[in-house]
């Protein structure tokens, strides 16, 4: 009896922890989590991407801001975002902010 309810119990488990992990996936860019993602002429944004390099003319479409990598499950930063799940194009500028961001469904 003992080793049902173990049995039980374990599958549970593994049942809401798979449920709590979230596929992103892209099809252009990699998936990123930003803590903001603003129009790249919204105000405010030329100033984030002269900051960091960016040439402020150039860029189109949505900025991230403070972003991270979704990644597998079990590396890096895990994949679940309770910020603003995106797909980014250029993501060279250390998380600082990533450039061409498309929202991504879950």
């Amino acid at each position: 009896m003992f080793s049902k309810l173990a049995l039980f119990t374990t599958l549970t488990m593994v049942i809401f922890v798979a449920a709590d992990k979230v596929n992103y996936s892209c099809n252009t860019g990699s998936a990123q989590c930003c803590a903001t993602v603003n129009d790249a002429s919204a105000p405010g944004v030329d100033l984030l991407l002269n900051l960091v390099g960016a040439k402020v003319g150039s860029v189109t479409g949505q900025v991230g801001a403070n972003c991270s990598p979704i990644t597998a499950v079990g590396a890096g930063t895990g994949s679940k975002c309770t910020q603003q799940p995106v797909c980014c194009v250029d993501n060279s500028y250390n998380g600082a902010v990533a450039l061409g961001c498309t929202p991504v469904a879950a």
